[in-house]
């Protein structure tokens, strides 16, 4: 017989933890792109290419894990809804038993 164990208000918070997290990150990436763009308006050179290439870098990835954690979120509670159903039909079930 399979053993194991779930907390489904532990992997709800978990679900509510990553959608927080990406979004202070899009935050912090918004204000990284003022920064930047003040950055290139202030200075001339070479610098300003390097900057404007870290920034797209960052942003793809940002947008990569955003866009991972919006598909995962919704299967992640799918799992925790379907665990709580089954949990409580088994349980009426046994008890019905009894």
């Amino acid at each position: 017989m399979a053993t194991y164990m779930m907390n489904p208000d532990g992997a709800s918070d978990v679900a509510t933890s990553l959608k927080a997290i990406t979004e202070r990150l899009g935050e912090s990436l918004q204000a990284l792109g003022s920064q930047v763009s003040a950055f290139n308006q202030a200075n001339a050179g070479n610098a300003i290419q390097s900057y404007d290439e870290a920034h797209a870098t960052w942003t793809r990835g940002y947008l990569r894990m955003h866009a991972a954690i919006q598909n995962a979120t919704p299967i992640l509670t799918g799992i925790v809804d379907r665990t709580v159903a089954t949990d409580l039909s088994g349980a009426q079930r046994f008890a019905s038993l009894a």
